[in-house]
């Protein structure tokens, strides 16, 4: 028998925030399990998350090309602080061998958008890149 390391990572996204109330832009707007990622491996393993740029990109109306990837902020559902996304890839979550049932293999990523008053109105758009290597 021949049996090799694999991982293999699914990430799951619900689509787009809409910013309404005057609230959203003084606090930001905070979504739980906003992302959901399960890990299959036979190794030990490490999920990153970075930015694919430094700035969203403007989907036209007036829209800003200007608003950074800072706006954005994430952590693992069922942690208390917040990391400011980069352009660097970060560390997310370690896990163990095992499928998306295994204790730690399915996480939430909480992410919170906050561009405050600083960017006109319009749709933005940003590409994550997730990450998933042996430990």
């Amino acid at each position: 028998m021949d049996i090799s390391s694999i991982v293999n990572l699914t990430v799951s996204t619900p689509g787009t925030i809409t910013f309404s109330t005057t609230s959203d832009y003084l606090n930001g707007i905070t979504s739980l399990n906003y992302t959901t990622l399960a890990v299959k491996s036979n190794i030990l393993w490490l999920v990153e998350v970075q930015a694919n740029a430094a700035n969203f990109t403007a989907m036209g109306g007036g829209a800003s090309s200007s608003m950074p990837c800072t706006v954005l902020s994430y952590r693992v559902n069922g942690t208390s602080a917040f990391t400011t996304m980069s352009t660097a890839a970060q560390t997310l979550q370690l896990g163990d061998q095992g499928d998306a049932s295994s204790s730690g293999n399915t996480f939430g990523l909480d992410l919170k958008f906050n561009p405050g008053f600083s960017y006109p109105g319009g749709q933005y758009s940003i590409s994550l890149l997730y990450t998933i290597t042996n430990q």
